[in-house]
């Protein structure tokens, strides 16, 4: 995981390979990315469903549900992963993991976009952050997390998990909280579900950030699509909204390497990203012309998609798609944004 699949001819390459490895140095210190797969592997049940958020406790075009658990690097916290296998399988064998990011796994739009991709064949993963999967820390229900030293934290939200850091106690990076699962659950499906190059990754919002993050690190990842999850920082947007823990209270990564930078790894060798954004949304949105409360960005936005491509050269690819079809502070995974996801990978990964 992790290495350039090209000589180091071209320096560029080299630059980003070096980038690439003093950010996984960050996140995993002197330890590497995980190399296994999920801990627990069961059959997941109707309740599970509805724990997740999907109140009718079935997902649609659906033939069976897998619950994976992933332990977390701090073991108090672990994350769940939903595995499902379509009722009708495509000829070639797709999967597509959807990260909820800072919701329940199938709160808004997730349960629907598992549904699109499930009648068209894909087995489909469901996941969420920390602290918001059921069992993992869900606002509301405190778990008491043991340090190297001193004595333990609660953490009872997403946006505790900074404190695990910040007491000095522990060299343990919760960076890796949002990371590590979803490593552990590409680790299984190619290694041993051999899906191979045919792992695609989209998420929403924080998932939208853990997909630029995971592509950037992980070469596996040949198609991502983050959506509405995370713009360089001097986009207009960041003057209205402080951001998430990970983008803020950890920006000492993006001195590491820039978030231009981390864009542009998620693309080169050959790899593409397609960022999509809800024109209107109260989140990362794109232009909202005549919106007193909100800048318009579309100008700067569009300025950063052609900086990213001039970083990659013919590398690889890093693209933008608008959705116009959300309404205003819609943030969201829409029907025409999942049909634009669909018909990027036929294109691309026929």
């Amino acid at each position: 995981m992790g290495r350039l699949a090209v000589p180091f001819a071209d320096t560029a390459l080299e630059r980003f390979y070096q980038k690439r490895q003093r950010v996984m140095q960050w996140c995993w210190g002197s330890s590497a990315p995980p190399s296994t797969g999920p801990d627990t592997i069961t059959t997941a049940t109707g309740a599970d469903l509805i724990a997740a958020g999907k109140a009718s406790g079935t997902i649609a075009g659906a033939a069976s549900t897998q619950l994976w658990r992933i332990n977390g690097v701090f073991p108090e916290l672990y994350t769940y992963a939903h595995f499902h296998t379509p009722s009708s399988p495509a000829t070639t064998p797709r999967v597509i993991v959807l990260h909820q990011g800072h919701d329940v796994m199938y709160q808004g739009a997730l349960a629907t976009c598992a549904e699109y991709f499930l009648a068209r064949g894909y087995h489909v993963v469901n996941m969420a952050m920390p602290c918001w999967a059921p069992g993992n820390g869900v606002t509301g229900s405190p778990v008491s997390v043991a340090l190297q030293s001193g004595a333990p934290v609660n953490v009872e939200s997403h946006a505790d998990l900074g404190t695990l850091h910040a007491t000095g106690r522990d060299v343990r990076n919760p960076i890796r909280l949002y990371l590590d699962p979803v490593i552990r659950v590409i680790n299984r499906l190619v290694d041993t579900l051999a899906f191979g190059r045919r792992v695609y990754l989209c998420g929403l919002s924080g998932g939208g950030w853990t997909t630029h993050m995971i592509a950037a690190l992980d070469t596996r990842i040949r198609l991502s699509y983050p959506w509405a999850g995370f713009m360089p920082f001097d986009m207009p947007c960041w003057g209205v909204s402080a951001g998430d823990w990970e983008q803020t209270d950890g920006r000492t990564l993006y001195a590491v390497a820039s978030v231009r930078e981390l864009f542009a790894m998620g693309a080169l060798e050959g790899r593409r990203v397609l960022q999509g954004l809800n024109n209107l949304d109260y989140a990362f949105w794109y232009d909202v012309t005549g919106d007193p409360g909100r800048p318009n960005q579309k100008a700067a936005v569009d300025g950063y998609v052609a900086d990213v491509q001039a970083l990659l050269g013919a590398s690889g690819t890093f693209s933008l798609y608008v959705d116009t079809s959300t309404a205003d502070m819609q943030h969201t995974i829409s029907p025409t944004s999942c049909g634009v996801i669909h018909a990027d990978i036929l294109a691309n990964d026929p």
